[in-house]
């Protein structure tokens, strides 16, 4: 029972927020159905287990003069789930963040693997969902292919993109190296995208209710900083999205 719940309790992750508010408001017999459901989805993910090992081989390239690490808030394996090729698995895992990679390892070995990221299609690690989007060059979207953090999903669908960029220079002492944090969001409205860079590109999201918002800044002190910018367009998309 006990990993039934957990199965559960990640399957609601995968499922982003909007499904995670639905469920905290469910009733006990809607609680009930799903438990029955996630015990169903545990037989199935534990029988079809072998198919997702398939991956070509994961090699952890770290350098040891490198400060900090490639990997989405954690380098243990973490417990997760994964959307893979339309069946859904709950496995520990680690998200490399400079090469785009969900990366699991195999059972009883030493050996790590990287999933088909054309096969993903969303995970769910650390209580944050992350989706695969395409790239549409036709349509002059600014989203590239690749894994993206869903931090709301309503009538507008807010997304971050987290990258880590390798920085390496050679010293009298020898080489040194970091990895530098890029992280850029991006807004799904009306079956199109676009980039905010920060307050005025949240604000022309919701341009009926500019003077809703400004109020809701000023009230509530938020900063569109480099340290706070990212907690800041979440909490006023969500005031927006809710007008």
């Amino acid at each position: 029972m006990q990993s039934t719940l957990f199965v559960l309790g990640l399957l609601l992750t995968l499922a982003g927020p909007a499904a995670q508010a639905q469920t905290a408001a469910a009733d006990s017999s809607l609680l009930a159905a799903a438990v029955q459901q996630a015990r169903g989805q545990y037989a199935r993910t534990v029988r079809n287990e072998s198919y997702l090992y398939s991956g070509s081989e994961y090699v952890n390239y770290h350098e040891s003069y490198v400060a900090g690490h490639q990997f989405f808030l954690s380098t243990e394996d973490s417990p997760g789930v994964v959307d893979y090729d339309g069946a859904v698995y709950a496995v520990p895992l680690r998200y490399d963040m400079r090469l785009d990679q969900v990366v699991l390892k195999y059972p009883g070995v030493n050996l790590y693997l990287k999933l088909v990221p054309e096969k993903v299609r969303r995970f769910a690690v650390h209580n944050h969902t992350f989706v695969r989007l395409a790239a549409d060059t036709l349509a002059g979207s600014p989203i590239k292919t690749g894994f993206y953090d869903l931090l709301h999903e309503g009538r507008v669908q807010l997304l971050a993109r987290r990258v880590k960029y390798l920085q390496t220079k050679t010293t009298p002492d020898g080489p040194t190296g970091e990895y530098q944090l890029v992280t850029e969001f991006y807004a799904r409205q009306g079956g199109g995208y676009r980039a905010l860079s920060g307050k005025k590109a949240v604000l022309e999201l919701f341009p009926a209710r500019k003077a809703e918002l400004q109020k809701f800044i000023r009230d509530n002190q938020l900063k569109f900083n480099k340290k706070t910018k990212e907690a800041a367009i979440v909490a006023l998309v969500k005031y927006g999205d809710a007008l």
